[in-house]
């Protein structure tokens, strides 16, 4: 039997590229190009002979398959492949596997947490458990949390490869993906370098049939996790063992070995760091000794022999306890002489200098080395100028420990992070600032290039914001984070938007870029807008960028931004000639369909039917010729025409733009066409109750409500809105105690938004009035009645659609209650306002 050679290397602090561990021909199938173990419809005989073979590793047995909760038939791993380099954390190995042995709640997720300080090994630890324990886990996934918005891309990676409609919005997403998880098996998420508990919460699985392990400096997990293990230094005899790994005769060089072991507090990435200059050099210990500066004073009081790897903990009083008391020791000197290597190897260092302003995970190298040209000069300029340079750089870099991974997907300690950034020139943080605009995508609906987008986003802000720090590439920069930015947003990671967004108009102001300030603003107002809980905020962004923007474009964006505002807030006729002052009469269709859509809206809003009729019609036809008549642009013009068509009782033909728009959105992708489609289908019911077709309209309304009810940002006009058309459908099928509590619902939402929400009070009003009269209370009917009629002519004018339709709700009241002259009246000032409204 031939072995295969394979070149093993740990994300974060494991083994260098020359460490070569020979696998047999059962091992192949848990090795990928990337280094990373991916099994996918092995049989059960297979992955035992590869789990054997690569747990041996670990010095230690793998799980049972007898005690597996899994099906033993497909194992699915993306975590970075074993480190043949790795120190037995002992009590760290059994407290999981007495955590893995526990079969997984149904109801729950348990949660293992692994505590401890930089560079002590917490991430190796978990790969390590995963690693040991993985034949009970038919699914095993890592998750890096190790900035801002990681978790969110991450999940949106995991969700792709689930299968899952990543197009939805992240919190979406979420509920999404544990019901599909579930379908996998037995499943262990690894969430690695998690900042606190506040950072991962909302992130946390919301449903059992599996684990969770997280790797944290925090300490906040009492009460939360399961299991807390904290991870201090390592014992003596394990600090020596690593050398050993490592070759380095530490028999020969007992004392020299201990003492290093000492002089780094027993932390394994700066052992491990210790140990590759020794080879790399082929120093002995003690020429490696002499050449460290020790501090005596700094050094650890404390012996390493003497000090527990772990502590295992309860969560409550006694975690807190437990970790309180952990002996967890930061290095007090550097393993690696950065300033010499700089010297020694200008172009590896060059290269580590430009990675240290990326992520610390999957480090794009493909891009760095496609950019090259055009981005480096100096010394990176040299190590990148060909693939055997690339490739020599890449040797020396991981043969010293200080990255890991593959060429494409590289990996960096926080703490070599650090160290180099002190020492690194921030032009290295300019070229990675103009690498990543140059290849970041631009237009986020294209669903393509998601992926894309998910792996260079981190890489982006960490690089843009660090460049913010130094006032390099001000420009380059601000247009990187407004990409981003727009991505977030599209995805509806809006407070990271905003953040985003904020960033760059600041940079955009810095260099007196009117322009770009302007589009970071509009942005700025279209997220503030969506999240909703800040209308006067959004409307002074959108004021900002109106009056910053010079260009067409950029002056429809900042309108649109504001007209929005203006009409969730009921001002319709500002709205309407916020923009009517903006679209330009010719060839503006195909630039910002947006922008003619809300016109469109606000006509019709603010009383304009014929102007409404008119223009929907012409806009239909200009986005088929504009987009074809498939596309998502075209059904949101074939709503707002329905709507129109509505308003004038036109209700076939209604009924049939409004169809044709749901089936476009339907078949369409993206939280937006999602949301477009419930509207669709909530202004189609409303029309087949006036149909009389209420039976289906109840169906589709139901599913409207408990989309809505169900989502996880509730929108709580939308809610109500809702609620109040369903009334319509549940009092025609004769369900009028449920339409009843339909718009009470309805106006006590509208009502608490108060004054924000009076402007829609009119659409329950005028629904309870006739469903009051149907139940016997004619006399409180026709005073509901009434007030809506006042309130809709004080909200929004005599002559307004609104009104007409409270003055026909008044009109059934009053033919309940047998007035036949004031139920003609009534319907004859609705007509009356509906002829007029034609006619504007």
């Amino acid at each position: 039997m031939r072995g295969i050679a394979v070149v093993s290397r740990d994300r974060k602090i494991g083994l260098t590229a020359s460490v070569v561990t020979v696998i047999g021909t059962a091992g192949t199938a848990a090795v990928s190009s990337h280094g990373r173990w991916a099994w996918a419809a092995a049989s059960t005989a297979a992955l035992v002979a590869t789990g054997a073979q690569i747990t041996a590793l670990f010095g230690g047995k793998p799980a049972s398959p007898d005690a597996a909760v899994g099906t033993g038939v497909r194992r699915v791993v993306n975590m970075p492949a074993p480190s043949a380099v790795f120190v037995d954390r002992k009590e760290l190995l059994a407290d999981f596997a007495s955590f893995a042995k526990q079969v997984s709640s149904p109801v729950r997720a348990r949660t293992f947490v692994i505590y401890g300080p930089s560079g002590f090994g917490k991430s190796r630890g978990a790969y390590a458990c995963a690693e040991r324990e993985f034949g009970r886990y038919d699914f095993i996934w890592l998750l890096d949390a190790g900035h801002d918005e990681a978790l969110g891309l991450a999940f949106s990676r995991l969700a792709r490869h689930l299968g899952l409609d990543e197009s939805i919005a992240w919190d979406d997403l979420r509920d999404a993906l544990w019901p599909a998880l579930a379908a996998t098996g037995r499943w262990l998420l690894v969430y690695d370098n998690v900042p606190d508990r506040d950072a991962v919460q909302a992130f946390l699985p919301r449903s059992g049939g599996g684990d969770v392990i997280v790797t944290t400096q925090g300490t906040d997990w009492q009460g939360y996790a399961d299991v807390v293990t904290a991870v201090g230094p390592l014992p003596l005899k394990e600090s020596v063992r690593l050398f050993q790994d490592f070759g380095i005769d530490s028999e020969a060089f007992a004392a020299e070995t201990a003492a290093i072991a000492k002089a780094f507090g027993g932390r394994p990435l700066d052992m491990l760091q210790a140990a590759s200059v020794m080879r790399a050099e082929q120093r002995s210990p003690r020429a490696y000794l002499a050449s460290l500066t020790l501090d005596s004073e700094n050094l650890p009081e404390r012996d390493p022999a003497a000090t527990p790897a772990s502590v295992a903990a309860p969560s409550g009083a006694a975690g807190t306890a437990a970790l309180a008391s952990a002996p967890l020791v930061s290095a007090a000197t550097p393993a690696i002489d950065y300033g010499d290597f700089r010297k020694a190897h200008p172009g590896a260092f060059a290269l580590l200098a430009l990675f240290c302003w990326f992520g610390s995970a999957d480090i794009p190298g493909d891009l760095i080395r496609r950019q090259a040209r055009e981005a480096a000069d100096g010394p990176l300029a040299a190590a990148l100028v060909d693939a055997a340079s690339w490739d020599e750089a890449f040797q020396i870099l991981t043969e010293y420990s200080l990255i890991s991974g593959e060429h494409d997907q590289i990996g960096l300690h926080d703490g070599v992070r650090a160290a180099v950034r002190a020492l690194s020139d921030p032009a290295n943080c300019a070229t990675a600032v103009r690498m990543l605009a140059a290849e970041f995508p631009r237009d986020p609906t294209d669903t393509s290039n998601w992926a894309l987008f998910d792996s260079l986003a981190p890489h982006a802000t960490q690089a843009a914001e660090s460049a913010a720090q130094f006032g390099v590439e001000p420009a380059v920069r601000a247009d990187l984070l407004v990409a981003v930015a727009r991505y977030f947003h599209h995805r509806d990671y809006l407070d990271r938007a905003a953040d985003l967004f904020r960033q760059a108009a600041i940079g955009y102001q810095a260099v007196n870029d009117s322009a770009g300030e302007s589009r970071a603003h509009a942005g700025l107002s279209r997220v503030l807008f969506n999240v909703g809980a800040d209308m006067p905020a959004a409307e002074d962004e959108a004021r900002t960028a109106l009056s910053l923007a010079t260009e067409p474009a950029d002056r429809c964006a900042a309108a649109l931004a504001l007209a929005q505002v203006l009409r969730e807030t009921g001002r319709f006729d500002e709205g309407h000639e916020v923009l009517t002052a903006v679209l330009q009469p010719a060839g503006l269709v195909g630039q910002a369909p947006e922008v003619c859509l809300e016109l469109a809206n606000l006509a019709r809003r603010s009383g304009r039917v014929g102007t409404a009729l008119r223009d929907t019609k012409a806009l239909v036809e200009a986005m088929a010729r504009e987009y074809g008549v498939g596309h998502p642009s075209t059904g949101g013009a074939l709503r707002q025409l329905g709507m129109a068509l509505a308003d004038v009782q036109s209700y076939d033909e209604a009924r049939v733009a409004l169809e044709n728009s749901l089936k476009l959105f339907t078949v369409a992708t993206g939280s937006d066409s999602q949301e477009m489609s419930l509207k669709a289908e909530e202004s189609l019911g409303t029309v087949l109750v006036r149909l009389g077709r209420a039976d289906e309209a109840l169906v589709m309304l139901d599913h409207v409500v408990a989309a809505r009810e169900g989502a996880t940002d509730r929108n709580l006009p939308n809610i109500a809105g809702a609620k109040a058309r369903r009334s319509d459908a549940r009092r025609a099928t004769g369900a009028l105690d449920e339409a009843l509590a339909d718009v009470e619902d309805s106006i006590r939402i509208f009502s608490d938004l108060g004054s924000d929400g009076r402007a829609y009070l009119t659409m329950p009003l005028v629904r309870k009035g006739p469903v009051l009269a149907d139940l016997g209370r004619v006399a409180e009917g026709e005073g509901v009645a009434r007030e809506a009629v006042a309130l809709s002519e004080e909200a929004h004018g005599q002559e307004h659609l609104l009104v007409a339709e409270a003055y026909r709700g008044l009109a059934e009241v009053l033919r309940v209650k047998g007035d036949v002259d004031g139920a003609r009246a009534a319907s004859e000032r609705a007509e009356e306002i509906v002829a007029a409204a034609l006619q504007r």
